[in-house]
């Protein structure tokens, strides 16, 4: 899809805003091989200061991508004519995409989104400081760079948000910022709530190889309102009678699976299926627990959730009921296992197999407690959805919730955000979840807070 291309083409050393200017004159003119407008009719098409539009029609020109010739428009000064370089059109070849790839949102919104270059539509942000939560604070839409740089990630995003192939090099190649101030900017993006969270990769570990870190956009945030993407959000209790059934992989069981912290809660299967799952054949790098439990509990999550999106008639009510080894219509699951552990496939054939039927065991459990979880809520959820468990989970003193996303396949059969409370038979409803407080948002892992690099709220 030419957008995509437009928005991956990687050009080096063109900064952001040229970059930006570039895709939304390739949108546009492609088609003509170039254009003749002024610099002034170019701001205005585009939402940016003509100064800055000028710059950019410098710095293209510079970088030959752009050609510039005088025409003559009869009486009066010439017209400029600008022209697609045979170096862009090469430049935009080199972008690799697999055949027929469609990206799964209006990426191209994305890129128009606020192009009367205005601050009129007012935006409600966590407001940060030090690191603590003070309200929320009024500011106007993303700026160009942050705009170039969600456009971007979402061309690789799935319909929930979720973005997991695209490294900081990729980042870095098609957006033009340097490796500081895309770190700098993809944490502030983490802090004002367009991203809902970050889960970390991890580099040279035996049991990922190198991962990338995954992202999670908020699509209910109101700079991608226009991806027409807001999914339902479902938080509910887990039975507060076997908290053991969602046992997290976290670093305390990481320590030893053999002693979780409520022994007496954990059946002799499952203490068993996590030492399997934790000690296949040295798969796991003890030096740094933190990283690989939140990589690999996430990653199980976005497995079930994929078993349940695809496949939801196929998970049984309990875990023994479960297939042994993945059947046929979930062979997807066995290419996803291939993609994120590919340091498994120089181990042999029988750590192979050993690891995928650790790996499918865990992620039947999971999808197993979700189903669970969703039957109890009692919404009208049949049909087809696409779903996902966010990876942060409000913990209490005496119970556990779970924040589940859903997306219809076809028209909705319920909208908004359902809270469910420990004891109440009928949830919180609220139209939308940018209608609940902050706070809350943070505590039922729909948002996240700032990290170290986040800083103030300044741009």
């Amino acid at each position: 899809m030419d957008i995509v291309r437009f928005l991956r083409c990687e050009v080096t050393g063109l900064h952001p805003e040229g970059k930006f200017v570039l895709v939304r004159l390739l949108m546009k003119y492609q088609a003509d091989g170039g254009f003749s407008r002024t610099v002034q009719d170019l701001a205005d098409d585009i939402g940016i200061r003509a100064p800055s539009i000028a710059k950019a029609l410098a710095a293209l020109e510079a970088h030959k991508l752009l050609s510039v010739s005088s025409v003559s428009n009869g009486r009066g000064r010439p017209v400029r004519r600008f022209l697609f370089t045979a170096h862009l059109k090469a430049s935009l070849s080199k972008v690799s995409l697999p055949d027929g790839y469609t990206p799964a949102c209006s990426v191209e919104r994305l890129v128009e989104t606020g192009s009367d270059g205005t601050d009129a539509d007012i935006i409600h942000r966590p407001d940060w400081t030090d690191g603590i939560l003070h309200q929320k604070r009024k500011v106007g839409r993303l700026s160009v760079t942050n705009r170039l740089l969600v456009a971007v990630m979402m061309t690789a995003a799935d319909r929930l948000g979720v973005v997991n192939s695209l490294g900081l090099a990729d980042l870095r190649g098609a957006t033009g910022l340097s490796k500081e101030r895309l770190i700098y900017r993809l944490s502030r993006l983490v802090a004002i709530g367009v991203i809902r969270c970050r889960i970390p990769g991890a580099t040279g570990h035996e049991l990922f190889g190198l991962a990338k870190s995954t992202y999670v956009f908020n699509l209910a945030d109101p700079e991608l309102a226009v991806l027409d993407l807001k999914p339902t959000v479902i938080v509910k209790p887990l039975l507060a009678t076997r908290p053991s059934s969602w046992c997290s992989l976290g670093e305390s069981v990481y320590v030893s699976a053999n002693q979780p912290h409520n022994p007496g809660l954990v059946s002799e299967d499952e203490r068993r299926s996590l030492h399997r799952l934790l000690h296949v054949r040295g798969y796991f790098d003890r030096r740094d627990r933190g990283q690989i439990s939140l990589t690999l509990e996430f990653k199980l999550l976005f497995y079930a959730s994929l078993l349940l999106s695809n496949h939801r008639e196929l998970v049984p009510t309990f875990p023994a009921d479960f297939p042994a080894q993945e059947p046929s219509e979930v062979l997807f699951l066995q290419d996803r296992f291939r993609r994120d552990f590919p340091s498994a496939e120089t181990a042999g054939l029988a750590s192979i197999l050993e690891l995928h039927a650790c790996l499918w065991e865990a992620v039947c459990r999971k999808a197993i407690e979700i189903q669970k979880l969703l039957n109890r809520t009692y919404l009208p959820l049949e049909g087809e959805w696409d779903f996902l468990v966010l990876p942060v989970p409000l913990q209490a003193p005496d119970i556990r919730y779970l924040t589940v996303l859903a997306l219809p396949k076809a028209e909705p059969t319920v909208t908004g955000c359902y809270i469910f409370g420990g004891d109440a038979a009928l949830p919180k409803r609220f139209p939308s979840e940018t209608e609940m407080d902050v706070s809350s948002r943070l505590d039922y892992g729909l948002l996240s807070g700032p990290g170290p690099r986040a800083g103030g709220y300044r741009e």
